[in-house]
């Protein structure tokens, strides 16, 4: 079998046979595929989503999400054209940084927590290495790539005008509804197959990868869901 048979195999395998999948990979640990997947795709979009997005309106938007006002309210139009002029240069730039930047910071990171975790509160007869927490994040994080790869065909089919990447997918809420209270739009972000798959990919990573207990895997399955709430609860 072939390197990208493996690969292929082992993507097909998450999404129809996951718990299967994650006792497999449990013995090659095998995550860097799904580590890199993540950036190739995060990349895509945010280079299709600049190509389309009208930056006066998305500048508009997260001016007026924090309370900012035009005329004198908060922004001038001088200062909404200054932003804008920034936004048209750097906005792709910054996007490509967040991606290459942020998916590495998120993966590591939340493999840290999940390993904690995991070794606090394994069942197994030798604890879970680093790399077992690695296969949990990169995984969980993988399951998005669907949302991310919808998310970059909408980015060609329909105007994208002020909307960002995260709101462009159909799988979410957020793109059917469009409430002007701004926590339930955050919160609309996540309410997603995808996202809610993502969080099933923790809890049995955990239990299949890591061996943790039940109730470390509930604990392991929260982090993110305290993330979300989080956000939620500092949306403006």
């Amino acid at each position: 079998m072939s390197t990208m048979k493996s690969i292929a195999d082992r993507c097909i395998n998450l999404f129809t046979e996951p718990t299967n999948e994650l006792k497999d990979v449990r013995n090659d640990l095998s995550w860097s595929w799904a580590f890199w997947s993540q950036i190739i795709f995060g990349l895509v979009l945010v280079i299709a989503w600049s190509q389309r997005v009208d930056w006066l309106a998305l500048t508009e938007n997260a001016m007026l999400s924090r309370g900012g006002g035009f005329g004198g309210e908060g922004f001038s139009a001088e200062g909404l054209e200054r932003a804008v002029d920034f936004q048209e240069k750097w906005g792709m730039t910054f996007g490509i940084m967040g991606v290459l930047i942020g998916t590495p910071v998120a993966t590591f990171l939340s493999a840290a927590v999940y390993w904690g975790i995991g070794r606090a509160s394994f069942i197994t007869p030798e604890s879970p290495s680093y790399q077992h927490a690695l296969v949990v994040a990169s995984y969980s994080g993988f399951v998005l790539t669907p949302k991310t790869f919808l998310a970059t065909l909408f980015c060609f089919i329909q105007p994208v005008g002020g909307l960002s990447p995260e709101r462009l997918s159909p799988t979410t809420l957020s793109f059917w509804m469009d409430p002007e209270n701004s926590k339930l739009k955050t919160l609309f972000l996540y309410i997603d197959p995808f996202s809610i798959f993502s969080l099933c990919i923790v809890y049995w990573g955990s239990i299949h990868v890591m061996g943790t207990s039940k109730k470390g895997a509930v604990m392991a399955t929260l982090i993110p869901v305290l993330l979300i709430a989080l956000r939620v609860y500092f949306a403006r």
